[in-house]
């Protein structure tokens, strides 16, 4: 069985379908959590101030933490993103796994277009370390880096899983996973984000890519249940009569 047809059986859809739905009802309570947190702390929590000046620190100290944190930027960045996404439904597409290619294009374009609706009814200000080390003038409230690293590194986790073989899938979907969470916290580490935005974040971004994967099980699901009602037998072929003498 290949690794694609491993992960469509019936009884694998079933399991993936309840882990989506616990993933979405998850991340769903949480962003709902932290943004009546942030409703009533738009200048940072206690605990967003205590972490961002950690980190901040560290950061602006160092050299290379700093060429590292900037890194992240740049591919937690819309252009970066968009050139991956697009290569990799393009491959997707060619090697005929359709349902994989638009599964894993709705994922990344609407884990920018989620935190881009979020930001506009939630006016938050940056923290007062924005632009020492990277400029942001927008609202701060999610962190759109860290929504669409997460809608899009999660979505090609589980294109790996999906397709890769066993010995290769968990750790290329590991570490895509945690490039995703990086990409959030070098958002805190340049001073362009608090805490709480990141983790509102990852919170719509996994909450997205759960619904978008929870309609591909359940049109795989349709499917492999219409495949199995089908008629077994071809049509009989008309039998010839002998003509009698």
């Amino acid at each position: 069985m290949t690794p694609t047809a491993a992960w469509t059986t019936r009884s694998a859809l079933a399991r993936e379908r309840r882990a989506l739905v616990m993933i979405l009802v998850v991340s769903a309570t949480a962003f709902a959590t932290l943004a009546v947190i942030v409703a009533r702390a738009l200048a940072g929590t206690s605990a967003d101030k205590t972490i961002a000046r950690w980190l901040f620190g560290a950061t602006d100290g160092s050299s290379a933490l700093s060429a590292v944190a900037r890194l992240l930027d740049l591919l937690g960045g819309n252009l970066f993103s968009i050139a991956l996404i697009l290569a990799t439904t393009f491959v997707l597409a060619a090697r005929r796994h359709r349902y994989l290619a638009a599964y894993l294009f709705a994922s990344a374009l609407g884990g920018v277009l989620v935190s881009t609706f979020v930001k506009a009814f939630v006016d938050r200000p940056r923290p007062p370390t924005v632009g020492t080390l990277i400029a942001e003038s927008t609202s701060s409230f999610p962190s759109g880096h860290a929504t669409s690293s997460v809608a899009t590194f999660g979505a090609l986790a589980v294109v790996c899983l999906v397709v890769l073989r066993p010995g290769v899938r968990w750790w290329a979907a590991g570490a895509l996973i945690g490039l995703g969470l990086a990409i959030g916290v070098s958002r805190v580490a340049v001073g362009v984000h608090w805490p709480t935005d990141v983790l509102a974040g990852w919170a719509p971004g996994s909450a997205w890519t759960s619904a978008v994967a929870l309609i591909v099980v359940q049109v795989a699901m349709g499917r492999s249940r219409g495949s199995r009602e089908l008629p077994r037998s071809s049509p009989s072929t008309p039998t010839r009569h002998r003509r009698t003498s």
